[in-house]
């Protein structure tokens, strides 16, 4: 075992499990959390080696960071702990979530209150998952899991397009991550003003038609 990572639960009176298992595999390209535990062990059950674990609080076994070294800062903020994950899988190790500890996070409601989410969350998820995937895919099978994140960021972005802050920030984070850039989020990152005004009338405002 590398990583060991609690359930996560919302810390609301409900107390609902936001996250209790991962899973990453790249034939066919496949990233996803769950907060179900059935779902979750059945990831177990039939991928033993492709679990993830998030950094909201992960127990790291020092070999395994005498084998692969530290995270990996160039993604500075998210995926690094699905990065971490996967190179803990290439080497051998498997990654467990504790069903018997829970630890309360709260959750950002991206879909029920997608406007509280802050800019820079936006700039990094966009970003980081499409390095993700430059970063353990050959090139073909990456720019095929890249054009679907693509696709998938203008179908959910609608649903704040009055929010110029965190439009411009995902923009700027699917740009970025076709250019492979890391670091730390800077408010005044921007993608081509044509390319981003180009995208801006086909997708959405078709889709505000």
């Amino acid at each position: 075992i590398g990583l060991v990572t609690p359930r996560i639960a919302d810390p609301g009176e409900e107390r609902r499990l936001t996250f209790s298992g991962g899973i990453c595999l790249t034939d066919p390209p496949m990233w996803e959390h769950t907060p179900d535990p059935e779902e979750a062990r059945r990831w177990v059950k039939e991928h033993p080696k492709a679990g993830i674990v998030v950094g909201t609080a992960m127990l790291v076994r020092a070999s395994l960071i005498r084998d692969i070294g530290m995270l990996d800062d160039s993604f500075f903020a998210y995926f690094e702990d699905s990065d971490y994950s996967f190179r803990s899988a290439q080497e051998g190790y498997r990654n467990l979530v504790d069903e018997n500890s829970v630890i309360r996070h709260e959750a950002k409601n991206t879909n029920t209150d997608p406007w509280s989410i802050k800019p820079h969350w936006r700039y990094y998820m966009a970003r980081n998952e499409c390095r993700f995937w430059r970063k353990h895919l050959r090139l073909v099978p990456a720019l095929k899991v890249m054009r679907w994140n693509f696709l998938r960021a203008m179908r959910e972005m609608p649903r704040y397009i009055g929010y110029r802050e965190a439009t411009d920030a995902t923009l700027a984070g699917l740009w970025h991550g076709w250019l492979n850039r890391g670091g730390p989020y800077n408010p005044h990152y921007r993608m081509p003003r044509l390319l981003a005004r180009a995208i801006r009338r086909f997708y959405l405002e078709r889709a505000d038609s």
